[in-house]
């Protein structure tokens, strides 16, 4: 259907755009995936264009010599790009996210094994660090959780 070219790698325009638009549903599935894991302020399209972008580096980048289908490579590459663009648009570093979950579960852990709110020395034994520590993890952390402005 193509017509081969000298390099094995490199692809005619008219058969990139093919492979593009084959694989474009493949975007719509794994971004569609990620949206249902995400907040609603979360817009759909912003992850299928950012999924299409990792499609066409996907494209670009196959290497036909490698024992791999290209949906298999676009699919890494897919998911790649639209959570580098989730990760992009997160103002807050790894660090403060990773402790915000940490209190969120100790709190979530502490109310189930006392059958109430935990005080705040409850919740830094759950955590395993000093009182002092985790006041300091809840200045660090404010305003993460915060719900989106809609």
């Amino acid at each position: 259907m193509y017509t081969k070219l000298a390099n094995q790698n490199e692809v005619s325009a008219g058969e990139r755009e093919c492979l593009i638009l084959e694989h474009l549903p493949q975007v719509k599935l794994i971004a569609s995936r990620i949206h249902n894991k995400l907040p609603s302020s979360v817009v759909l399209d912003d992850l299928i264009s950012a999924g299409v972008l990792g499609l066409i580096d996907a494209v670009d980048h196959f290497d036909r010599t490698m024992n791999v289908k290209l949906k298999t490579y676009a699919e890494h590459k897919i998911r790649g790009a639209i959570l580098d663009s989730l990760r992009s648009l997160d103002w807050a570093p790894r660090n403060k996210r990773r402790k915000a979950k940490l209190i969120e579960q100790a709190i979530m852990e502490s109310e189930r094994r006392l059958q109430r709110a935990p005080t705040e020395e409850e919740v830094a034994i759950t955590l395993e660090i000093t009182l002092e520590e985790y006041r300091r993890w809840l200045v660090e952390t404010r305003g993460i959780n915060l719900a989106p402005i809609e």
